[in-house]
Order: structure tokens, then sequence, then C-alpha cells
């Protein structure tokens, strides 16, 4: 699809999931979420004429590429209980060409011990795993849900993909081993461990952009 183009969600998925949250009496799974979007009602327009399209399509801006953690933000800004983690957005852009960015990488696969250590120990742990995914000859550094751990690598689900990816799905499970981990972060109710190249990042940062990223990842506080 050309960039003259873009995908509207009618009725706009906010309101989708609000009425199947509604319906449901409690708080939608990841993969409710994915299979709500999945099946969701999409139209193709030229770019400009979305308000030739019955309803509000700017309500509450779910997007689509990052359906669950813009879901549990609009959960949490309309006081639905409980507050469910957002996990990671992956719009946040990292450039693995910076030295400093590299030194990430080895620091994260060193310390996948503490990753494990917090999964069997931590009841309220969730967890990431950055990896490149590829896609033909393109290839993107993403966002996995894990799903479980082994001695010697780890199962996680694609929570995003870019657009255009067509040889992966949304809600897809995927092997890892320890090398191919770039990264990974645990959430404990606020308290994140690992995410170095996050804090690598939030370093170029001022202090009301910290503030903001801080914000969407739900942190209380990095711990070292």
């Amino acid at each position: 699809m050309t960039n003259k183009f873009k995908s509207v969600f009618t009725p706009p998925l906010s309101r989708v999931f609000i009425n199947a949250e509604n319906k449901k009496g409690g708080p939608l799974s990841l993969n409710e979420v994915l299979s709500i979007k999945n099946s969701a009602v999409v139209v193709i327009i030229k770019k400009g004429l979305e308000q030739n399209i019955p309803g509000d399509q700017d309500e509450h801006d779910i997007d689509p590429e990052n359906c669950w953690h813009d879901w549990q933000l609009l959960r949490r800004s309309l006081g639905y209980k409980p507050d469910l983690d957002p996990d990671f957005n992956n719009s946040f852009n990292l450039s693995y060409e910076d030295l400093h960015m590299q030194a990430t990488i080895h620091t994260a696969q060193k310390s996948l011990y503490e990753l494990r250590q917090l999964i069997a120990t931590e009841e309220h742990a969730k967890a990431v795993l950055k990896y490149t995914l590829s896609d033909h000859e393109s290839k993107t550094h993403t966002w996995l849900s894990l799903q479980n751990v082994s001695e010697t690598g780890f199962n996680a689900q694609v929570i995003n993909l870019p657009p255009g990816f067509s040889d992966h799905e949304i809600g897809e499970t995927i092997y890892l081993r320890d090398s191919e981990v770039l990264d990974w972060m645990v959430n404990v109710d606020g308290y994140i461990y690992g995410a170095y190249s996050l804090k690598e990042l939030r370093q170029s940062m001022n202090k009301e952009e910290k503030n903001d990223f801080d914000k969407q990842l739900g942190v209380l506080q990095y711990m070292e």
C-alpha cells in the first residue's frame, strides 16, 4: 500500500474494545485483543478523506500495530480495573549502529541468568525480549512477549509487526536462543529490571521526555 492511503477501523478499535470488555464483564486477554483487532472491519481510504467515514475516527487513537499497549493505557485512563501491564510500545526506534547501543546487547545476554531468576521467583513479573525479526529482505528489532523459559532459550510471542511484514503474524510463538536476545525487560509492579537499550536511549532525553518515556513504560523505578 502506498503512503497515499491508510487503513481505518470502523467503528474505531477503542470503541470495539470497550464494548467487548463491557460485554465480557472483565479484562480482555492479549489473545482476545489480537483476535478482535484481526477480525475488525477495516476500510482503505485515501489520506485526508477520513471525515467521510461515519463516526469519530480519531477516537482515543489506538495504533493497530501497538493495540495491546494502547488499549491498556486507554483502560487505565478510563479507570478500568484491574490495571494490566501494557508491556512495551514498539514505536520506540532504536539503532544498534551506535557503539554504546551495541554494548547493551552484550550486557543483556550476560545477565540472562537474572531474567530467569526473576521469572522463577516474582509472581507478578511481566517480561519482554528484543529480537531481530526477518521478513524477506527486511529486518526489524522488535519486542516479543515472553511465554516460557528453558535452560538454553525462550519461547516468546509476537505482539506487534511493522507494516508490510507478511512472513510472521501477531500471536505467533518464536523460539529464541540466548545468543539471539538483544535485550530483555521485566516489569514487576512498576519496578523495571534489564531494559539496557532503553536506559541507554533514555540518557539522551531531557527531563520532560524522560517523564513521558517512563509513563509509557509504567516505571516507578529502574532497578540496577
